[in-house]
Formats: C-alpha cells, structure tokens, sequence
C-alpha cells in the first residue's frame, strides 16, 4: 500500500496503521530526485533545476507552503523503488492542516502516477513485484511450457520440460517444483525417469487435499508418442503410469488433466488412430488408480482434437473439444459424473457458415461452467460463450465480441464463486489491438479495455486466473506485429474494491515470451510461468514470478497533528490512519 504518512508515501504490509514522523529514524536532506517536477508543478511551490532531465532540486521555497524532499535511508525491505519515502516539511505560518494534507497527499499521487507506482518501472519490469524465480535446474539446455496449478490452501505445483546434456549425449526430461509464497520453491525432480527418448510439455493439476497429477506424452519421433502421469499422495510422488490402456494409438498433442477437491482427477488427450483424430479420456480415482480410456466424440469416423477439462469439487467434470464434420470445426461438449461416467456429447453451437475453434473452459466448485471459443465466420471473427448450471444444464449460447465492424478472437475464462465467471479475449478494430475483459453475475457486464496496443505491437494469448473473492489477474503477450516474434508478457489485475489497473510487464529478462500461463493465489496475488528464448544461443528457459495488484489507492488517515488552525515552527507533520486489507 502506498500511504501518505507523516507526509510521505510509504509501503505498509501488514494493512495495519500507520504513523510517521521525521524524527524517527529519516534524515532529510536536499538531493534530486526522479519524478520530482511533476509533483513540484503541481504544488506550484520550487524553483527547479536541471530543467529537460527529468530531474528537480529543492531550493529555496515559497514561505506559504510545504516542501517536498527525498529523505535518504528511506526505501523499503525489497528495495522497491515505488517504497522510496518523501518527508513533507511546512514553513513557519499558519497553514489549515486539512489544506496541508490534501496538499501533501496530491505530491505523492504525482509522484506515483509519474512511474514509480503503477505501470512498468525504469526497466517496464512490474516494480513492486518480487523478482522472478528460474524453475529450471542448473544442467539445463533448454526448458519449455511451464504448466502451473494452485489449490485454496496457497500450495503451487510447477512442471516443464526440459533438455539436458549428461554423459555426452542430450536427454529429455519432466520436472516438477512445489512452491507456496509462504515456503518459496522447493528443489526440482525429475518424474519421468527413463520411460522414453523422447519427452513433451507437461500440463498439472492439484487438489485442496494437497494431491497432484502431471500428465505429459513421451516416446519417439519415428514411433509416435503415448500418455504418461505421475500422480502424488500428499507426502511422496507415485511412480510413472502409461494411461492409454495399451491401445495401440498414439498422443498427437500434449494431454490436460483436472482434480476436484477429493484428489480424484480426469486426464484427455487427442489421440491418432492412424485414419483420425479422437479426444479419449482416463479417470483417476485417489483409492484405485487409473481405469480404461474412453472415447468422447460420438462420431469416431470424425477428427476431433484440442480438448479442454475441468472438474468442481465433488468430482464430476466437463470436457471440451473442436470436431470436424467434413466441412468445417464444430465445438462439442460432454459431462462427466463419478458414478455414471461421461455423457452424450452435446453440440455448442450451429454457426454452419464457418468453423469454431479455440475453446476455454472453466468449472467451479459448485458444478457450474463457462465455455468460449471462437467463431471464424464474416464478416470478421467472434468470441461466444455459452455456461452451463449445475441445476439447469447448458444456457444458450451469448455473443461477447466480434463479428461486426471489429475481430475477436483468443477466448480465455476463469470462474470464482458460486455461478460468476470471467472472460478476456483480443480484438482487433482497423488495425487497433485490445485485450479486453468482461464479469459474469447473473449477466455479462459491459467489456473493459484492459490494455490498448501500441502502434506496431499485438496482442495474443491472453490467460485468466481467478479467486473465489472476486479478484483477477489476467497475463497477455504483446509482440511486434511485423515480425511476429519477441514478444513481452504484461498483466494487470482487477480487485473487488478497484476496477482494472494499469498493465505491468512482467518478465524482466530479454527474450522472446512463449506459453504463459497464470493460476490464482488470494488477496490479488496470482503466480504466472512462461518460458522465454534468449541468450547467444537463443536458448529458452522456464521462469516463474508471483504478481500482486499494482498499488493504485490512496488509503484513509488523519491528521493528527498540528491541530485544526494552529501556528506550527515545527516541519513535522503525524498522520494516522489504516491501509486496505491485504495491501502491499
């Protein structure tokens, strides 16, 4: 939280009160600083120096009003440039303190809005953010797709993939960590042991109970590829399954896999026959093990691929694909229970003038869904969603964007709470790119533009995660749109007493971003993963970083002293007063 206290803004982490003064333990003392003619304009109260650098200096003051200065020894525990501290000093007069602080606080709100508080930083980095963590390990090559899954209890499961160079030669591998903010990360394992030649990115999930599972495919290019996982007690990793029943088929693109509350988990993949594509599932149960998979699609003699999946909390599940009837992609749906199993497939929509594709679905704890995709009819691309309710079955499908003068495309969803949802996707107006995001509770709301792109950048792959509170943070890649590569990941985060904030990059190395992704932790906070190509071999690496919502909010306080229309000869003004909760 940046607070004026004592005439200063200041972090506070404990959402505690907060009260200052110049005496305890800050020196003031002249010296530039950055941002300092905006404040200063504003209070109309310096002469300035260094005019055109970006710099001011404080001289000698107007007799009628506060001066602004640095004071030295004055920055936050994480070093954090937004955490530097302004100490306030009023000239001898008689001065009204309720002008004084509206006064004092107006500096640091222009001292925040010019950089040091909300957008990037001097480096666009996320200031405020802790640093970014490396999940690979020290022998790495190269590390690819992170895959993230957070349960209520804080407690984040992190794998990828990653090549090695041991013993002469190059070998693959999955590896996982296990993270908390409370804990940090703990050591990387490898899970795959010796299973195959060749690995692929992982995709996880995780249970309240603490139970996880990493589902990935491994075999060989020459041979084809079949399902693995891995799935964990809440002490010890389980070893290394092969999931397809031996079927024969082969994994044509990386599986996802969901848990409900209990441990009990659902894995999909697309599977190759050699004459189509099929989506087939395996279900996990926490006392059994694994069963025989299941064919979804009720027309096998159709390619049906890119499956999605979630599952609420007492187990049952929705599954989501892209089936292709001869002449264009359709988006179907089925339904998961634990004592019946799946159901029949359910087409989602009947726009048979072009195809639909690039589905995003979320299930919440309660059974209820959200499922969007994207429709490429003309005149331009849209975006659909269509839920479903625990009590009433499929809704009938809503338009959310696109279609007409504007293209909407790259859906993305996440629910918190009880039947209230969120959904963000792109579009793109006369070459004019957005990220824009819209709330579910008991209707859509209106969108709101999240970011704008600048000119000669885009926008894509846009991930959602959501808490049960209402808080979002949603993670995006900008890129340059003539070479379509390095591309940056930016956030932003929406609270339940604030709209949007302003976009924040996120990763602070160079390099080109790919497969972000981004799961929810509480009180705004949320881990988001991508991996990241840099380096004079142009080498990807995996990287994590936990983001909280940007510091945008004056809090509520007091002056308490001097009192109201007294005479002060003292440069020190008390003010008291409370932070929000969970600020920073």
């Amino acid at each position: 939280m940046v607070a004026c206290l004592g005439g200063f803004p200041a972090r506070r982490r404990d959402g505690g009160p907060g009260v200052r003064t110049l005496g305890q333990g800050l020196r003031a003392k002249d010296e530039p600083v950055k941002g300092f003619e905006a404040a200063a304009a504003l209070l109309g109260k310096v002469e300035r120096s260094g005019l055109g650098s970006g710099m001011g200096r404080v001289r000698k003051p107007r007799q009628d009003l506060p001066v602004v200065r640095k004071a030295s020894s004055a920055r936050t525990g994480d070093g954090d440039p937004k955490g530097v501290l302004f100490v306030a000093d009023v000239s001898i007069g008689p001065i009204r303190r309720a002008h004084l602080f509206e006064r004092l606080c107006a500096a640091a709100v222009v001292l925040l809005m010019a950089g040091t508080a909300v957008g990037p930083g001097a480096a666009g980095s996320g200031a405020g953010q802790p640093p970014s963590v490396l999940l690979e390990t020290a022998t790495a090559l190269t590390a690819f797709t992170p895959s993230l899954a957070s349960n209520s209890s804080g407690i984040v499961l992190a794998s990828w993939f990653e090549q090695d160079f041991e013993g002469g030669s190059f070998t693959s591998h999955v590896y996982f960590r296990m993270g908390s903010t409370a804990a940090g990360w703990g050591a990387a394992f490898t899970l795959d042991g010796a299973v195959a030649p060749d690995l692929q990115p992982p995709t996880v999930a995780l249970s309240d109970s603490g139970d996880g599972l990493v589902i990935f495919r491994a075999g060989t290019y020459s041979g084809g590829f079949r399902p693995y996982a891995v799935g964990a007690s809440v002490s010890s990793w389980g070893g290394v399954q092969v999931i397809d029943g031996g079927n024969g088929e082969k994994v044509s693109n990386a599986p996802v896999v969901a848990m409900d509350a209990n441990g009990n988990g659902l894995a999909l993949w697309q599977s190759d026959n050699g004459t189509h594509y099929s989506v087939l599932s395996n279900y996990f149960s926490a006392g059994a093990g694994w069963g025989s998979p299941v064919r979804l699609e009720s027309t096998p003699t159709q390619n049906a691929s890119s499956p999605v999946v979630g599952m609420d909390a007492a187990g049952n599940g929705i599954a989501a694909w892209s089936q292709y009837d001869g002449v264009r992609w359709n988006i179907w749906a089925a339904r998961f229970t634990p004592l019946s199993g799946w159901g029949a497939p359910v087409l989602m929509e009947t726009d048979d003038l072009a195809s639909s594709y690039g589905q995003a679905l979320a299930v919440d704890p309660s059974g209820d869904a959200v499922l969007a995709w994207a429709y490429y009819g003309a005149p331009n691309a849209s975006v659909f969603s269509r839920r479903y309710s625990a009590f009433a079955g499929w809704i009938p499908a809503t338009l959310l964007a696109g279609g007409g003068g504007e293209a909407a495309y790259a859906p993305a969803v996440a629910t918190y709470g009880a039947g209230r949802a969120a959904a963000a996707y792109t579009t793109d107006s006369n070459g004019t790119q957005e990220v824009r995001a819209r709330l579910f509770d008991g209707g859509w709301s209106n969108a709101s533009v999240v970011a704008a792109a600048p000119s000669g950048r885009y926008f894509g792959s846009p991930r959602l995660a959501a808490e049960p509170s209402g808080n979002l943070t949603l993670v995006w890649l900008d890129g340059d749109e003539v070479t379509y590569n390095q591309n940056d990941l930016w956030a932003a985060s929406l609270t339940s007493s604030r709209g949007w904030s302003a976009p924040y990059r996120v990763e602070e190395a160079t390099g080109d971003v790919n497969s972000a992704v981004v799961v929810p932790l509480t009180g705004g906070r949320a881990f988001a993963a991508w991996s990241q190509g840099y380096g004079p071999a142009y080498a990807s690496h995996a990287w994590v970083r936990e983001l909280s919502a940007p510091d945008e909010t004056a809090p509520s306080l007091t002056v308490t002293e001097p009192s109201e229309g007294a005479k002060v000869a003292s440069p020190t003004v008390n003010v008291a007063g409370f932070t929000e909760p969970g600020a920073e």
